[in-house]
């Protein structure tokens, strides 16, 4: 708690310096400078070293600024600062830092390229997570026609969409059409043989395959759908399909596979199943 109040307060401190404006066009000494930034960020969010992470990460920001609206390494800068300030919890901030990434994604790429699509994607979590379902909703719409044309109807990129759709209509309460969402989606990601995004600067794919980060986190949607309908089995049979998935991508002791495993064991505890529920957190621990 006390590392997310931190990362908030730094994030609008060098925000209020990034949004200041500058002037255009980067010298080789500030391209060198924001590299230096970047990919020191990048490599201390690959340790989990959060703090010097987003250190360097808005660090980089700043610096990226002067570049203008139209380079690439602004876009990438935004995204990857907007979307770890969704992943510790803090959509509110995340929010207008990914908004300005799918713009300058959009300025840079054009509105049909595949990566505005993502940035689009980002955005649409976000507004998700804030209850802003109609605009997150169209988001995802145009995203998911842009990547159809990208990739093709069933690619697994399309599945991220789709999911990102279901959770949408889970937080609406409409669990049908979740559901079948949600299950659609788990079809197009497994067939995942490639890293999604890491174009444009999603840390996560740093320490594992986008494949089998979309199928559990889907996965773990899924589950999540099912408990709030009180389907606890249904529940833990999902979490062991996502659990297998990643020891088939990963390995038996595979980086992503504690967190699942905790998941688990809380829907086990539901079940009243503490035998199998102390199994999952003890594989957990040993993993970790």
């Amino acid at each position: 708690m006390k590392t997310t109040r931190y990362l908030v307060a730094l994030a609008l401190t060098l925000w209020m310096f990034a949004s200041a404006g500058f002037a255009a066009g980067p010298t080789r000494d500030e391209v060198k400078a924001w590299a230096k930034q970047y990919e020191g960020g990048l490599a201390s969010l690959k340790k989990s070293e959060m703090i010097p992470a987003f250190q360097q990460l808005m660090g980089a920001l700043k610096l990226a600024e002067p570049f203008g609206p139209k380079d690439i390494r602004l876009a990438d800068t935004l995204s990857v600062c907007g979307w770890l300030l969704a992943d510790v919890g803090q959509p509110a901030a995340a929010e207008p830092i990914l908004r300005r990434a799918a713009t300058a994604r959009e300025a840079v790429r054009g509105t049909s390229h595949r990566e505005t699509a993502w940035a689009w994607q980002k955005l649409a979590y976000v507004l998700t997570e804030l209850e802003k379902f109609t605009e997150a909703e169209a988001l995802l719409n145009r995203a998911q026609a842009n990547l159809e044309k990208a990739f093709g109807l069933y690619d697994p990129s399309v599945g991220v969409c789709l999911a990102a759709r279901a959770k949408i209509k889970a937080k609406q309460k409409q669990f049908v059409e979740a559901e079948e969402l949600y299950k659609t989606a788990l079809r197009y990601v497994s067939r995942s043989t490639r890293v999604f995004g890491e174009q444009f600067g999603s840390y996560y794919l740093i320490t594992a395959k986008a494949d089998s980060l979309s199928v559990t986190q889907v996965q773990g949607d899924l589950a999540e759908l099912y408990v709030s309908e009180k389907r606890y089995a249904d529940a833990v049979t999902a979490l062991h399909e996502a659990v297998k998935y990643v020891e088939l991508k990963q390995g038996k002791e595979g980086p992503g596979l504690p967190r699942t495993l905790v998941t688990l064991a809380k829907v086990q505890i539901m079940l009243k199943d503490y035998a199998a529920a102390d199994v999952s957190i003890g594989r957990a621990v040993q993993i970790n």
